[in-house]
Order: structure tokens, then C-alpha cells, then sequence
């Protein structure tokens, strides 16, 4: 594993311990929940930039703490959302790229009609949580794991963004932003792409060519590339543009 610096939301420096081989975070106790809303902006630049492809883990895993067995532990989010993670009671949990987007709510299920439009243009898709093929003729759900057809969702991203722009309640985070180049740029430019702090009449147009331009990516690789995958890709090379 290697180690990314972070800051809490008190400003305190945090290690967050990153697996790029098998795409996963290990936090100790509470780290996660202490986050700042830009170090969990820098930790979504991390996965943009080395996309989730999925993919079975070795079982059982160890505690990188004590080498203890850890244990699949399910859980639910205030809006609703199912997570899963691995977890040692004494030291923390280790949780994939993916489930650490359901945590943070930036992952959804597809609509109905986005699942219509998908099996227009994509015959098979990787699954984003095992990496398994879903055969969309027959399929919406992962028939080896069960996850539903997700894409990443960029209004939430934009409401978590737009936290850093609150005067009275983001003091620590726009301090933390300023140090980061990644972390300034993504406040600025999805504010620009999304127009969610102007409150622009588009943001729902912006979200539809996000959703187009990430199918078009899981065609052009003939359905191996999951649509999480391919949202991060779409996302961060919209976030590139100057």
C-alpha cells in the first residue's frame, strides 16, 4: 500500500493507506468519517485518474494492522445507500474504490430509460463491483454478485463540491483546497460544467451527456470497461478541459 496525505475537517493531517492493485482504501478507526469534503474531492481525483476495473479479491483478507481476518461487514448511508466493506473491530476497515463511491452517495442505479439507452448501443458490460459480464439482453443486475447497473452521479458530486464554496461552514476545506491544485480545479470546474452554482437551467442536459459520453466509452471498448469505469474517465477529461 502506499499513503496519501489528507486533512480532517479540524484541519488535522490524515493517512489514508491506498491499494492500486486491487483499487481499495484502507482507513483506520474513524478516518473515514472525519474526512474534509476536499480530501474526499482529492481521494475522487485518485479514482478518476486510476479508474476502477473490478475484479474478485483474494479471500480471506488480513488486517494490514494485526493480521487478523477481517470480516464483510454490509451498511447503509443516510440516503439509503448499500455499502459493503471489510472490517478488523479494532483497527479499521478496508473498502474498494467503488463502495467508498456508494458510501459517499456518488454512485446511483440507472433509470429505467438509461437502461433502455444502454442496451441500444452495449450488448455486455463489466460489472462495477466484481468486474463479471452482465448480458444487457437478458440482464440489468450482476448475475455473479447482484449489484445493480450504477453510473456516477454527478449532481451529488456537484452538491459535495458546492460545500466548498459555503462561507460559514467550509473555512477549513477552502483553506485545504487552496493547497491543492486537483482539488481548486475540480470546485472550479464543475461549478463551470455543471453550472450548479449558478444555478443554471442545463445542469440536467449536463448530467444526459455525461451518462451519452460514458456508453459511448463502454462501446468503444466492446463492454469490458464497467460504466462507473467510464463515468470516472468521462468526468476527469471533462474536468481537464481549460
Amino acid at each position: 500500500m502506499s499513503v496519501v496525505a489528507l486533512q480532517d475537517r479540524s484541519g488535522a493531517d490524515v493517512q489514508v493507506d491506498v491499494c492500486r492493485d486491487c483499487q481499495a482504501f484502507w482507513f483506520d478507526r474513524y478516518e473515514n468519517t472525519r474526512l474534509s469534503s476536499g480530501s474526499t474531492l482529492k481521494l475522487f481525483n485518485l479514482m478518476a485518474e486510476r479508474a476502477p476495473a473490478g475484479g474478485p479479491l483474494r479471500q480471506p483478507m488480513a488486517c494490514p494492522r494485526c493480521k487478523a481476518h477481517l470480516a464483510l461487514t454490509h451498511d447503509i448511508q443516510p440516503r439509503a445507500t448499500r455499502f459493503e466493506y471489510w472490517r478488523c473491530p479494532k483497527h479499521g476497515h478496508f473498502i474498494t474504490f467503488l463502495q467508498f463511491l456508494k458510501e459517499k452517495d456518488f454512485v446511483r442505479p440507472l433509470t429505467p430509460k438509461q437502461i433502455a439507452d444502454l442496451r441500444q448501443n452495449v450488448q455486455t458490460v463489466n460489472c462495477s463491483n466484481c468486474g463479471g459480464p452482465i448480458d444487457l439482453v437478458k440482464q440489468s443486475t450482476c448475475p455473479h454478485c447482484g449489484s445493480p447497473l450504477s453510473i456516477i452521479d454527478m449532481q451529488q458530486i456537484a452538491a459535495h463540491v458546492r460545500e466548498l464554496q459555503q462561507p460559514d461552514t467550509a473555512a477549513a476545506p477552502l483553506k485545504e483546497a487552496s493547497g491543492s491544485v486537483h482539488v481548486f480545479n475540480w470546485t472550479l470546474r464543475i461549478g463551470r460544467h455543471t453550472g450548479i452554482f449558478r444555478g443554471s437551467s442545463h445542469q440536467e442536459l449536463d448530467v444526459d451527456r455525461l451518462f451519452a459520453e460514458a456508453v459511448t466509452a463502454v462501446a468503444a471498448e466492446s463492454g469490458s470497461k464497467s460504466l462507473v469505469q467510464a463515468g470516472l474517465g468521462v468526468m476527469i477529461r471533462w474536468l481537464k478541459k481549460e
